[in-house]
């Protein structure tokens, strides 16, 4: 498998989210996407586990001189440090695109799930689809 050039994000990191300036590099393009994963409300940001809701984010791509950078940046943001105590953990997950078009993706999976309970999980809306923030 080849390493993914793109991001999917669901929660700060996404336009109009409070982290949008973090991106250390300019994406060739940013285009709606869903994951296949559960995902919980945790506050002030959003968490993913594994699972089978559509989850809603956006798809950030970049050149393949840019991913060593981004991925030091977001991973730093997203505390893996891959050292036991990490709050996300990154995986490349399968995405689709509005287009239909399929493309893997680095995404960061909430790690401390023994925290979470069905009180953080946000329900899909009507077309199926959970999002955050809730609108």
């Amino acid at each position: 498998m080849n390493r993914p050039t793109s991001f999917f994000v669901y929660g700060t990191l996404k336009r109009g989210q409070i982290r949008e300036t973090l991106w250390p590099c300019v994406p060739l393009q940013i285009r709606h996407a869903t994951v296949r994963a559960v995902l919980h409300d945790l506050g002030p940001y959003p968490g993913i586990t594994i699972g089978e809701d559509t989850v809603a984010g956006e798809l950030w791509t970049f050149c393949e001189a840019d991913i060593d950078r981004t991925i030091e940046v977001l991973d730093e943001i997203e505390w893996y440090q891959q050292d036991g105590n990490d709050l996300y953990v990154r995986q490349i997950v399968p995405c689709a695109c509005e287009d239909a078009a399929a493309i893997d993706a680095f995404a960061y999976f909430y790690a401390n799930t023994a925290e979470l309970t069905s009180d953080n999980r946000i329900v899909a809306n009507s077309m199926g689809i959970s999002s955050w923030p809730q609108s």
